[in-house]
């Protein structure tokens, strides 16, 4: 399973969502597990809260579920 970022757009669920990219214009940024995405985000300063409001959530690539 990968597991790509995303946030809803504008801030507002009913949008659906965006998703973290490589670089801009590139592809999405996949990790290997939701561990490591979570710790990606950590070090560039997402706080756990931001996981608790649903500002950030994690992604199944493969299937577009949130974990």
């Amino acid at each position: 399973m990968k597991i790509k970022v995303g946030r809803p757009i504008e801030g507002i669920s009913l949008n659906g969502l965006e998703y973290l990219l490589e670089e801009e214009g590139g592809n999405e940024m996949l990790f290997d597990t939701p561990e490591a995405a979570k710790e990606f985000l950590i070090t560039q300063g997402i706080s756990e809260e931001d996981f608790d409001n649903c500002s950030v959530v994690l992604v199944d690539a493969d299937t577009n579920e949130i974990l």
